[in-house]
């Protein structure tokens, strides 16, 4: 996530950095998904697997604001 974040920033248009944005964002309803199967197949306890996925469910909410900040903003 923080290379597509790093990617994006790079790019020469808002239109590319959004877009790594939302590849990010995509990335980490990944890594939720991936934390969901570590649970079942006894990889992580219960508490790890809470806290790992609230922070990137926290990600994916920054990112969503970050997105929508700059589609709104003046261009």
């Amino acid at each position: 996530m923080p290379t597509n974040i790093a990617e994006g920033f790079e790019r020469y248009s808002r239109k590319e950095y959004v877009n790594f944005l939302n590849i990010a964002k995509g990335s980490a309803g990944e890594v939720r998904s991936l934390l969901r199967v570590a649970l079942e197949i006894g990889y992580l306890e219960q508490q790890t697997y809470l806290q790992l996925y609230n922070q990137a469910l926290n990600l994916s909410r920054m990112l969503s604001n970050q997105i929508q900040s700059i589609n709104q903003s003046p261009k």
